[in-house]
């Protein structure tokens, strides 16, 4: 296909509200405008100049990403649309925005609606996978919607997503999550076979089964103005049994307090741990109730994301918050406790010297995995860890995951916590670092 020549694209330009149809508008200003020249169809994506100065300090124009984009998949050989240009300060009807070039293809479908073969598809889109991987132009998010099919092929089709960035085990996740109604356990299994053979760092059979879906399977309900969510499914029958056990639970006055301070309180409740978080004052506070996820419920979420990927971490039992007016008020996350002491209180002189060097191991090796998942934790410190009976390790309080890469900051964290307790010594850090490496 030959694109426009410049003389007759300008010649258009100057004329182009009457020799072009819009064929849509979105409330956010995005109009596609399509026009003809020769034999062939072409869209013109453009955004006002208002939304373009506000979206310059969300990640760039969405004109200017477009054109990127596909410039970008272009460049490396990937199917995708065709582009032909970017236009800034283009005017429509006395309107100034930013606009960009592409190729108009009646032949491309989405993926969801066409009529491809499933196992067809899935090898399609796990080679594309592979090439977008070698030329790191991952989209980012990565789900079912960023690929649609032309004639038979799986192009990727997300100009408006950014393309930059390794296919990670998270992204694969993300895809996996969005097709997982549709596709089987032996489909995952091709697409890991094919990654596999591609990738060096593939993610494991476990890893891309569990992780498949970060949403635990649960039961939501409605108790005394809370919406509470429950980990596991039980029978109607229990339903009551399971709004007496939440009623008993958030009442302050069971339970023994274990903490209370400005960040809220933990309680203690018939083996269950209570944690309230407590919302902070001022501007923070105001937009801390506003947000559509709690605190609790991002608490919940993180811990359970670890679960799936085999971590040890406390089991979570429920989640609930409570709103007025769209506001969250109030807000609590429970767990069921761990059996063993903190490590700030633990008493290292209690293991003999191999226990001691299998246990600090574990937790560097646990501070790898994370990382090694383009993640990073940042509140690593000794009163967040609980040591088992059996001297294991076990993370406790995970709101201070974050689910972006920085390196060795949970290794500083801990070690400058260590340096508080005072049976740590040159051996154990040394340790602590071999499971790290």
């Amino acid at each position: 296909m030959t694109a426009p020549g410049a003389n007759q694209l300008q010649e258009l330009l100057a004329d182009f509200a009457n020799r072009a149809e819009r064929v849509s508008s979105s409330d956010d200003g995005h109009e596609v405008w399509r026009f003809r020249m020769g034999e062939f169809a072409y869209d013109l994506n453009w955004w006002p100049q208002v939304f373009e100065l506000a979206a310059k300090y969300v990640g760039g124009s969405p004109a200017g990403r477009m054109f990127v984009s596909l410039q970008s998949l272009q460049k490396a050989g990937i199917p995708a649309r065709r582009v032909i240009a970017q236009l800034k300060g283009f005017t429509i009807d006395g309107r100034k925005g930013d606009a960009c070039i592409a190729v108009h293809d009646e032949r491309i479908v989405p993926l969801r609606d066409s009529t491809l073969d499933q196992r067809d598809a899935i090898a399609q889109v796990s080679k594309l996978l592979v090439e977008l991987q070698k030329h790191t132009l991952c989209p980012s998010p990565l789900d079912l919607d960023c690929f649609a099919v032309r004639d038979g092929t799986v192009i990727v089709d997300a100009p408006l997503r950014s393309h930059a960035g390794h296919v990670t085990r998270e992204r694969l996740f993300e895809l996996g999550r969005s097709v997982l109604p549709s596709t089987s356990a032996s489909d995952r299994l091709r697409v890991w076979k094919l990654f596999k053979e591609n990738r060096e760092r593939a993610p494991t059979l476990q890893e891309l089964f569990r992780g498949a879906s970060d949403d635990v399977e649960g039961q939501r309900m409605e108790i005394d103005g809370w919406i509470v969510d429950f980990a596991g499914r039980s029978p109607e029958s229990l339903a009551s049994s399971r709004s007496e056990q939440f009623t008993r639970l958030i009442d302050e006055r069971q339970g023994t307090i274990i903490k209370q301070d400005a960040s809220g309180s933990i309680r203690d409740v018939d083996g269950f741990i209570v944690k309230r978080p407590a919302f902070k004052g001022g501007v923070k506070g105001w937009l801390q109730r506003r947000r559509s996820r709690s605190k609790a419920h991002v608490i919940w979420r993180k811990t359970w994301r670890l679960i799936y990927r085999g971590f040890a971490c406390e089991e979570p039992v429920l989640v609930a918050d409570k709103r007025q007016g769209g506001a969250i008020v109030d807000q609590v996350v429970v767990f069921r406790r761990v059996e063993g002491v903190t490590l700030e209180k633990f008493d290292l002189a209690s293991l003999d010297r191999g226990r001691r060097d299998a246990l600090m191991f574990r937790m560097g090796r646990m501070l790898k995995r994370i990382e090694s998942l383009g993640w990073s934790h940042f509140d690593t410190k000794t009163s967040n860890w609980i040591i088992t009976p059996d001297a294991k390790p076990v993370l406790i309080d995970l709101y201070g995951l974050r689910f972006y890469p920085w390196r060795g900051f949970a290794m500083k964290r801990l070690v400058r916590a260590f340096k508080l307790h005072q049976q740590f010594d040159a051996r154990d850090e040394e340790s602590l670092r071999s499971g790290y490496a």
